[in-house]
């Protein structure tokens, strides 16, 4: 056998051993919760249902205010304030979006039906597994939303 195919299908079974010990992991996970779903989804849809929630209590402020729209005579820090909160704003939206994109994912995944049990916790942990890139994706979108308004928020109190 080619040194090369041996390689290349030694590290496809390493690979394919990772997958197989993590699927098992998170099935068993998964089957000792009792909310169905593993640690990792459970403290992502406590953390993101809370931001979703800080959300809903901003847009009341969330439409632009014809108060806050200056015209050519107002002053430069009246300005920059109103822009901070105009960003502010739209990056609240961003977020909630983004929020629920990730809470329905974490919902269709707490919601795979079957007899309770090793097939079901399997499945959930298998479905789980396929859509963790997804989530990843909306968290690092979500991590930097929320880096930039934090930087917008500190912006307002210097």
């Amino acid at each position: 056998m080619d040194p090369v195919t041996a390689i290349s299908i030694a590290g496809s079974v390493v690979q394919f051993v990772s997958f197989a010990f993590q699927l098992i992991a998170k099935t068993k996970d998964i089957n000792e919760s009792a909310a169905r779903q593993s640690k990792e989804t459970e403290k992502l849809d406590a953390v993101y249902s809370h931001l979703l929630a800080l959300r809903s209590r901003l847009a009341v402020s969330s439409e632009r205010d014809p108060r806050l729209e200056l015209g050519d005579g107002a002053d430069e820090a009246a300005a920059t304030i109103a822009k901070h909160v105009f960003a502010i704003n739209d990056l609240s939206r961003s977020c909630e979006a983004d929020c629920l994109k990730l809470l329905d994912i974490i919902r269709k995944l707490q919601s795979i039906s079957g007899p309770s049990g090793k097939w079901r916790s399997f499945r959930a942990a298998m479905a789980t597994m396929l859509k963790s890139s997804e989530m990843e994706d909306l968290e690092d979108r979500l991590h930097k939303t929320q880096t930039t308004l934090t930087l917008h928020i500190c912006s307002l109190t210097t």
